[in-house]
């Protein structure tokens, strides 16, 4: 935004205890993906409060302000856990849907961007196929997956108000990943939490696990373009084209013998990262499920989420795919 929109200014909710720790926050964030530019500052407004609470957790005049001068509404804020059921989720990730848009509403109509997963998603075993255009009122969804489930609640309540006249879109992301370039990612995230517990374990899994991938670079410079489009309404698919097996990350990044990794069958990791949890969980415990999800199935049977319509889009919006180099994985392992 803050590249793109040279003449913007940002309201940013940010989780502190006030504006100037709001700021601090964001800044040291920023810094450590070597993102932050000191002219930022002039140009970004933090606030505060809960987004769960009525009005966001602001006074009436902050509220008021927000309503009156904010014009565009980019909803990326959520409590990532696929370990909680959908009722421990529901707070932190469905009211601050429904507050937010309610903010869109006031004042004046704004534009507004609904950041989910394709996760939302669910396929059948016998290759699924679904785009853009899909009615995801119908796709079933299991509540025991309260993330899946929470941002499927919120899709359908941004889907209603733009019937009610909102211009509102949808954006579902993919396995988002590290920068194509730096290398530049999370450290915290699905591919760091798998690198670390194999690390620990001292051995990778020798069965696929292939997905496709979105470079975060891309995905950043993809969702302000089509946000850009206030009048625009309707689903993106951010999702990559390009694939990664996560299974082959390590062995053809690192010297695994020197690494003291050794390959073993995914029953055998598996059921080593489960042996090493009892007392603590290794990082990537609760993801162990994965391979047991459509993730595992054969290629001609998994689930494929289609998404020729948004590139066609970000085409014509001047925005490329970019592909993650061979040595910005080097530099993230």
């Amino acid at each position: 935004i803050m590249e793109q929109w040279q003449g913007v200014v940002l309201h940013c909710h940010v989780r502190a205890a006030n504006q100037e720790a709001g700021m601090t926050r964001l800044r040291k964030n920023l810094e450590q993906y070597d993102l932050w530019r000191d002219d930022y500052a002039r140009r970004i407004r933090v606030f505060t409060g809960d987004l769960s609470a009525d009005r966001l957790g602001q006074a009436e005049a902050d509220w008021r302000a927000l309503a009156r001068d904010v014009d565009l509404i980019i909803h990326n804020a959520s409590y990532l856990n696929h370990v909680l059921p959908y009722s421990a989720l529901k707070a932190a990730n469905v009211e601050p849907t429904a507050n937010l848009l309610q903010l869109a509403f006031a004042s004046k109509l704004k534009g507004f961007m609904y950041v989910s997963t394709s996760g939302v998603l669910h396929g059948d075993g016998r290759g699924r196929s679904i785009d853009e255009s899909y009615e995801i009122e119908s796709e079933p969804q299991i509540v025991a997956e309260g993330y899946n489930a929470s941002k499927w609640v919120s899709e359908l309540m941004v889907r209603r108000a733009t019937r009610a006249g909102l211009p509102a879109q949808i954006a579902r992301l993919g396995r988002v990943v590290i920068d194509s370039e730096s290398g530049n990612g999370r450290l915290d995230d699905f591919v760091a939490l798998f690198v670390r517990t194999c690390l620990r374990i001292g051995a990778y899994p020798d069965y696929p696990l292939i997905e496709q991938i979105v470079p975060v670079d891309y995905l950043g410079a993809g969702l302000v373009a089509l946000a850009g489009d206030y009048t625009h309404t309707g689903v993106h698919h951010l999702i990559g084209t390009h694939k990664r097996d996560w299974s082959a990350l390590l062995p053809d990044y690192v010297d695994c013998a020197a690494a003291g990794l050794r390959k073993l069958s995914v029953r055998e990791w598996v059921d080593q990262v489960k042996k090493e949890s009892l007392d603590q969980p290794l990082p990537f415990a609760p993801y162990l499920f994965w391979w047991d999800t459509d993730a595992g199935h054969p290629e001609e049977k998994r689930l494929k989420v289609r998404s020729q319509v948004t590139q066609r889009r970000l085409d014509k919006l001047g925005v490329k795919e970019t592909k993650v180099t061979d040595q910005a994985w080097i530099h993230y392992l």
